[in-house]
């Protein structure tokens, strides 16, 4: 590409031309070493084009006010100089009717300076047919906006953890790096700025240096406090320069916001070795990925050291630190949700166990007292009745090693449960010298959590038939799509069992309101049918019933 440069007020074209060729983008200011209040310039270059197909010119970011000519025809402008107004970086599109295209058509961006912005050219010039051009801005559009929204979207989930999750103090200084990483992100990424900006170049300007101060020390922050569990000092110095950065460039004019620029490239310089030593202390941390975010850390400091040295024209390329930057994003997003996923697996592993371990302490409070006042009554019939005293013992016996075998299972046969409660219903009849009944109706061909209807029937017993000498207890069993419905009824007394069912019935400790027993029937459940089941009760005139609903998930 040729450019034609003069420096000075009143300067053009036709006095003081040097012609050289040029890489861009590039600060242009810096590399002709224009000097003066006022500096013009003018790029030209040739593109072939196809007689009857329009053409489209997409300059990118261009500043300070610019013009576009193809074939001496004015398409498009930002700003003027008189009276003076700024348009700087504001998107442009410049668009060539079909019936003017040529088949060499001449180029022609002229751009000027009134000395409060430096003339440069941000990005790659890209010329084509309008469909091809307008399609390309449409794509950068909505990928920006994509991740913009995907930055935005993890801010809010970041905040949510960080109040809920009060010891991961790193979640709200990543939320507040996210948040303005996607205000960033749209004020610098998108053309859709100039809808919110329009003609206040200056405070798009401010907005973008403001926002730019703030991401290294909140980034500082959240990693100080994810790698040391604290706030160290660099972090909080950072913030307080870039606090008083933003401060500054808020109330002032654009040569002091430039300013305050430059201090926070060499401030950025300056805790680049911080940096990298908190992506170094990374790979000494004992999780999985420490090494791709140590990786995406200094990825992202050598890109924005890229591009400082690329503002002060020490090197000329394409700025990079925005697509580092939403490399790093991404990865720290998905790490931290790796994160949060193994620590709700562990947390669930660790309810699993101690669930298990209040089980197995509940079946020790259980089974003691029962045993102890089951060979109570047995020795008491030894002498009464010794017949009746054997069979206590036997079906006691069988009770026994049934309940200790099942007690190792998570699932047993619904079959066995229902023997086990067919031989409590012996143990008691002969322990308190009564007549009661099982009765078993459906299909018993499914599992169910042991244990659970043995104490079911165990309170309906004790506190159905206290005063009764004759009980029938009835079964139901239904399964329908994965699920298993058990209604366990019987015909004691209603007002007995309403009121004191309270109690367990071998600790005589309250029970239905939390105790060991339904705790014990809750517990199971919940350790095996985690959130898939229900237990109701219900008092009815001809006795009391149980119901309950579970759906053991895949194993």
């Amino acid at each position: 590409m040729s450019i034609v440069d003069s420096a000075g007020p009143g300067n053009n074209a036709q006095s003081g031309i040097r012609t050289r060729n040029l890489v861009i983008p590039n600060n242009l200011s810096s590399e002709l070493e224009l000097t003066g209040q006022q500096n013009c310039i003018q790029l030209f270059f040739h593109y072939s084009g196809i007689e009857g197909k329009d053409l489209a010119i997409d300059p990118g970011r261009i500043s300070d006010v610019s013009q576009i000519y193809c074939n001496d025809k004015l398409l498009s402008s930002r700003g003027r100089m008189h009276p003076y107004e700024s348009g700087a970086f504001r998107p442009q599109l410049a668009i060539l009717p079909a019936d003017l295209v040529k088949p060499e058509n001449q180029i022609r961006i002229h751009v000027c300076s009134q000395g409060d912005y430096p003339i440069q050219l941000m990005d790659p010039i890209r010329i084509g047919s309008v469909q091809s051009v307008i399609n390309e801005r449409t794509i950068r559009e909505s990928v920006a906006f994509a991740f913009l929204a995907f930055y935005f979207l993890a801010s809010l989930q970041h905040l949510w953890l960080g109040l809920r999750r009060k010891k991961e103090r790193y979640h709200l200084p990543f939320s507040a790096f996210l948040l303005v990483v996607s205000a960033y992100w749209f004020v610098a990424e998108t053309y859709s700025r100039d809808m919110l900006f329009g003609d206040e170049v200056l405070w798009h300007r401010k907005t973008e240096y403001i926002l730019l101060f703030l991401i290294v020390p909140l980034f500082l922050l959240f990693l100080s406090r994810f790698s040391t569990d604290r706030t160290g000092p660099v972090a909080v110095a950072a913030m307080g320069v870039s606090l008083l950065l933003s401060i500054v460039a808020l109330v002032s004019n654009i040569q002091i916001v430039r300013i305050c620029g430059w201090i926070w490239q060499f401030g950025f310089l300056a805790v680049s070795p911080y940096l990298a030593f908190l992506a170094y202390r990374q790979l000494l941390r004992p999780f999985p990925y420490s090494r791709w975010l140590t990786a995406a850390v200094l990825i992202l400091l050598v890109s924005a050291i890229h591009d400082i040295l690329v503002s002060l024209s020490i090197i000329h390329s394409i700025r990079i630190s925005s697509y580092s930057l939403a490399i790093l994003v991404v990865g720290l997003i998905l790490l931290l949700g790796d994160q949060l996923v193994q620590a709700t697996n562990r947390s669930e592993r660790l309810l699993s166990h101690a669930t298990r371990l209040n089980l197995e302490m509940l079946k020790k409070n259980i089974q003691p007292h029962f045993l102890a006042n089951s060979l109570n009554s047995a020795m008491e019939l030894v002498h009464e009745d010794p017949h009746r005293a054997e069979r206590l013992l036997l079906a006691l016996v069988e009770e026994l090693q049934s309940t200790v075998e099942l007690s190792k299972q998570a699932l047993c046969p619904l079959e066995t449960e229902i023997q086990l409660c067919r031989n409590h219903v012996e143990v008691m009849s002969l322990r308190m010298e009564k007549s009661l009944r099982l009765e078993v109706y459906g299909k018993t061909d499914t599992e169910v959590p042991p244990l659970i209807l043995l104490t079911i029937v165990e309170n309906g017993i004790t506190h159905g038939f206290r005063n009764r000498q004759e009980g029938l207890f009835r079964i139901n069993v239904h399964t329908y799509e994965g699920e298993t419905f058990i209604a366990i009824e019987n015909n004691g007394d209603p007002t007995a069992s309403q009121e004191t069912s309270e109690h367990d019935v071998r600790t005589n400790k309250r029970s239905r309101t939390g105790g060991t027993g339904t705790e014990y029937v809750k517990s199971r459940l919940e350790e095996l049918c985690p959130g898939q089941w229900q237990l109701d009760q219900e008092a009815r005139p001809e006795g009391f019933v149980v119901f309950l609903r579970y759906r053991i998930p895949h194993r």
